[in-house]
């Protein structure tokens, strides 16, 4: 809370109040929301760490948080005015990286606030661009340096003290290293900004810093702790109102490879100008694809350091600078799982494909599902191959699908048949030399000795008999599986 931030004001005084007369109070045009939520780090809820992430990869963060009683004044008689009183403010911070440098947004939203001196309300905060250098992180070293700048425009349009009357900066050194699974971060800096004069205290350029700490419980849940102060160049060093300070501890939870929550509370300590009696802090992180500066920026659940970012220690991590691709298959050993992408042609006896057909691989390593042509990318492994077509028997076998680009499975399907033998006789019962019996659809084929026999798909086939000298006649012939059916077809003279 922020007492010491006495606001007396006599010289805001209209002429010579009287001794049971309190003075009026103003609203200084200063942001007294020394908060920002920070794009990159994971380990950390306020301080910044040296992270980086690879070229291309766009971040954002949605944060919410409120604050009490940041700015107090205290009138000669000590009755207490809450110049602001409390505040809902929405963050939304979007980075891009370059690589080693990374560029930022931050537009600031004032959802509520409210004031003993002034309407409140909602509106815009001083919006943001920063950018930040990394010059090692922990793919180059134990130990993370990067330099971060920062600045703002006064945009605020709310009539409390939650914008500047003109622009700000910030420029400071960032360091972090881990010990087992602990992160530890500092930020050392200086603040720039228009001198705003209270009556005990000129809130002017200032000295600040951040220390932070982050550990892992595991791979996806932690707990950290910041602590965040400013002290204004030139002040009293017994001035409390010129050096705020303030503590925040909170933890993170990862809601998918892209998605986290991170979350924490705070109070100031002691009473300077910005220091809250509460704060609460609640922030979504988005990085696509995981990984990347974001999921780098955490300590490891493994005991030591993790460059890769993927939860595994370094010093357990067959693969300490390929991150493991989590998908259930050989996760424990840190390295990226090689894929195989796996075609399957399904044929009929002649080399014609079964368009029908249903294809199925399954194994410990991974699973797909479709059809003739079916392309999947699978771990190298043993499978088992199910297909199922109408008309063909089912077909299942065990499959090793090896390492390499490109592995196509080519599969005949037996189909389900039986025997049709077709006799064709006059009408005094006499084989019909040169008849021509066609099963189906398909081309007639001449019948030796008044005979023709052959394996056809179960089913019933029309038959189509022809002969010189006699009327053609067709007939129905039903088939069964792994039977024999012989029918006869009388052909009259014509």
């Amino acid at each position: 809370m922020v007492s010491a931030a006495t606001l007396l004001l006599a010289q805001l005084m209209a002429g010579v109040a009287t001794a049971q007369e309190a003075p009026p109070v103003e609203v200084p045009e200063l942001n007294t929301n020394l908060y920002r939520l920070p794009l990159d780090s994971r380990g950390t809820l306020w301080a910044e760490d040296a992270s980086r992430s690879d070229p291309g990869q766009l971040s954002a963060r949605l944060g919410l948080s409120y604050l009490n009683a940041p700015l107090v004044a205290t009138d000669a008689r000590g009755a207490r005015t809450h110049v602001l009183g409390d505040a809902v403010i929405s963050d939304l911070l979007v980075g891009y990286s370059l690589g080693r440098l990374r560029l930022g947004a931050h537009l600031p939203l004032v959802l509520d606030s409210s004031s003993e001196v002034a309407a409140g309300g909602a509106g815009l905060g001083d919006v943001g661009l920063d950018v930040k250098g990394t010059l090692t992180d922990r793919r180059d070293s134990r130990v993370g340096l990067a330099l971060l700048g920062r600045v703002s425009a006064p945009t605020a349009t709310v009539d409390v003290p939650l914008g500047s009357i003109g622009p700000t900066y910030e420029v400071s050194a960032v360091v972090d290293t881990y010990v087992g699974r602990l992160l530890l971060v500092g930020n050392l800096g200086t603040r720039g900004q228009p001198a705003v004069d209270l009556d005990n205290v000129v809130v002017d350029d200032q000295f600040l810093y951040r220390l932070g700490a982050g550990y892992a419980l595991t791979a996806s849940v932690g707990l950290s702790a910041d602590l965040q102060g400013h002290v204004t160049y030139g002040a009293d060093p017994t001035n409390g109102s010129a050096a705020p300070l303030e503590a925040l501890v909170g933890g993170w939870v990862d809601l998918s490879e892209a998605l986290a929550l991170r979350g924490g509370v705070g109070t100031g300590l002691g009473e300077g100008v910005g220091a809250p009696a509460a704060r609460g802090v609640f922030a979504l992180s988005w990085v696509p694809g995981g990984g990347g500066g974001d999921a780098s920026a955490r300590p490891a659940a493994g005991g030591d350091a993790d460059a890769d970012g993927d939860g595994l220690g370094d010093a357990s991590d067959q693969c300490p600078a390929e991150a493991e691709d989590l998908d259930g298959f050989a996760d424990g050993d840190g390295c990226p799982d090689p894929g195989t992408t796996v075609l399957v042609r399904v044929l009929d006896p002649d080399g014609r494909p079964v368009r029908d057909a249903v294809v199925t691989l399954s194994g410990d390593a991974g699973a797909a599902e479709g059809g003739h042509g079916l392309r999947a990318e699978l771990h190298p492994a043993s499978y088992q191959l199910d297909i199922e077509a109408a008309g063909y028997r089912p077909l299942g076998l065990a499959v090793d699908i090896p390492e390499e680009e490109v592995h196509e499975l080519a599969v005949n399907l037996e189909p389900m048949v039986g025997r049709l033998v077709v006799r064709v006789v006059d009408e005094r019962g006499r084989p019909v030399e040169g008849a021509m019996v066609a099963f189906g659809e398909e081309a007639a084929v001449e019948a030796p000795g008044g005979v023709r026999e052959g394996d056809v798909a179960a089913g019933t086939h029309v038959l189509t008999v022809r002969a010189a000298g006699f009327v053609d006649a067709t007939k129905r012939a039903p088939v069964t599986v792994d039977s024999t059916t012989e029918i006869t077809v009388v052909l009259r003279r014509g």
